[in-house]
Order: C-alpha cells, then structure tokens, then sequence
C-alpha cells in the first residue's frame, strides 16, 4: 500500500495536501514507507483527523469494470421462509389413532438424555468410609465426637535465620 493509497483509505485528498504542504506531506510519506500502515495510524491517529478536515476527499463513485470484465453482481437479499398455512378439514382435525390410543408429541419425540454436570469430589473426601465405624465396646471413656477427632498434625514453619552483622 502506498501513501497515497493510505489518503485515499482514510479519506484525504493527496493531492490537495502534497499542493499546500509538501514538506510535510514528504515527511509523513517517508515515515508511511518504514512502519506497517496500522501503526503509522497509531502513531499519528490524532493529526490523520486534523488532515481529514482540512483536506477532506469528495465521495467518488466507484469506478465502473473495464468492458472486458464483468462487473460483482449485488449480493441477494436473504429473506426468511414462510411456513405455509395448512387449511384444516375434517381429515386434519382429528388425532391419528394408531392401535386405539391418539399419538401424542411426546410420543413422537424421542426423550432426549439429560446431560448432568460431573462433580468429583476432592481426595480428602474420597478417601473417608461411607458409613462411619461402631463405637468401641464400653471401655468407660465417653466417645469421641468426629468434629473433634485428631487431626493430621499440622506442617512446622520454617523461617529463615538472619544473622545480626557484629560492627
């Protein structure tokens, strides 16, 4: 893409701006031809608006094919079906019976599986017995409650040492 090319996209008469500033027209054109087009855009987003308004370019028709080459035809315009109305008679108001009982949707539809969510439960949980253990024979001592049982004892904390310096 060139510079003028770029103008041109982005709305500015090239040729009126080369006409009324050439330097700088020539030095926007040189930075154009080391950077990508996007950001050059980026780097001068705000005088690219400055130029637009005082060199803006006139609505052009575009241009028509060469005769050698057809033009692109218009796109279709997509419109949505129309389901087409069903008069009802006398055949179509009555249910179909099929072996003494009228058919129904639900009938007609297969029932669809119900796709449930897969919950696994954490290894701390897994690893506990479903049904919790009898409690021992009378020994005297009250049961222990499982909220209270002994737990895994917990990790030390280890703290680095920082020696004092001696002066």
């Amino acid at each position: 893409m060139t510079f003028e090319e770029y103008l041109t996209d982005k709305k500015i008469d090239s040729a009126a701006f080369r006409r009324r500033e050439p330097q700088r027209w020539e030095e926007y054109r040189l930075v154009f031809e080391q950077v990508h087009p996007e950001s050059f855009t980026t780097q001068k987003k705000f005088v690219i608006n400055d130029l637009r308004r005082l060199y803006h370019l006139a609505e052009t028709p575009p241009a028509a094919a060469p005769a050698g080459q057809p033009a692109q035809p218009a796109r279709p315009v997509m419109r949505p079906a129309v389901k087409p109305v069903v008069a009802q008679t006398a055949e179509n108001t009555e249910p179909p019976v099929e072996n003494g009982t009228p058919e129904t949707e639900a009938a007609k539809k297969p029932a669809r599986p119900v796709m449930r969510p897969v919950v696994k439960k954490p290894a701390a949980e897994a690893e506990t017995p479903a049904a919790p253990e009898p409690p021992p024979a009378n020994t005297g001592e009250p049961p222990i409650p499982a909220d209270t049982a002994p737990k895994k004892p917990a990790r030390p904390v280890i703290r680095p040492v920082v020696k004092k310096r001696e002066e």
